[in-house]
């Protein structure tokens, strides 16, 4: 019996957002840090997110720029991306206007983030972290094995690869999940896993009464 199409990107389809799921517990262990050093989380997400659209912008017309063809797959993501650096410098610069309180007095952050927004950055989040290291990874590679390559090849991988980055950074961070809160990281899940396993199978002395 043939699969249909459904069924055959099923499995690869969870697979990638199991892995979304697990990036995003990375970054919101992050944020917490953040928060416990007393530093907000957005302005982290604005300090990478903002110079990451313009490294990313710089870079990929620096790089594609003389062709038409390979601009194309960059114009709509780089708008869309304009967008998320939009939303940073507002979140930052009228933070004192986007606050409510609680019963308590306390100040609270509201959410200016539309929800369309919110989906599309859910998807694009994880492609543009997996385009900036792979840039980044281009960037070793001009530099380490491929000596013919000229400087604006160079310099042009680094800021698409630091861009991308900076911007899936920003992406993940703000995006506040209660059930990403609820989770430690995969490292940190493991490491407890391997304890667990490592205390198991360690004997316990049995006291000899005299």
């Amino acid at each position: 019996m043939k699969k249909s199409l459904e069924q055959i990107l099923k499995a690869p389809i969870k697979g990638i957002k199991r892995l979304d799921e697990e990036v995003h517990i990375v970054y919101n262990s992050l944020g917490e840090l953040t928060e416990k050093k007393g530093k907000d989380r957005d302005f982290v997400a604005a300090s990478v997110g903002i110079p990451g659209w313009f490294s990313m912008t710089l870079g990929s017309i620096s790089l594609y720029f003389p062709s038409a063809y390979p601009t194309i797959p960059f114009v709509f993501p780089l708008i869309s991306h304009l967008y998320d650096a939009l939303d940073n410098y507002e979140r930052v610069a009228m933070d004192k206007y986007n606050v409510t309180q609680d019963a308590s007095g306390n100040k609270i952050p509201l959410d200016i983030t539309p929800e369309i927004f919110k989906k599309y950055s859910r998807l694009i989040r994880l492609p543009t972290l997996a385009a900036g290291i792979a840039y980044t990874a281009a960037t070793l590679y001009d530099i380490f094995i491929d000596k013919g390559t000229t400087m604006t090849t160079v310099v042009s991988h680094a800021m698409l690869g630091l861009g991308l980055v900076g911007e899936a950074t920003s992406l993940y961070i703000k995006d506040v999940d209660p059930k990403a809160r609820e989770k430690d990281p995969f490292w940190k899940r493991a490491q407890n896993w391997l304890t667990d396993k490592v205390y198991a199978r360690t004997p316990v002395p049995i006291p000899i009464k005299e």
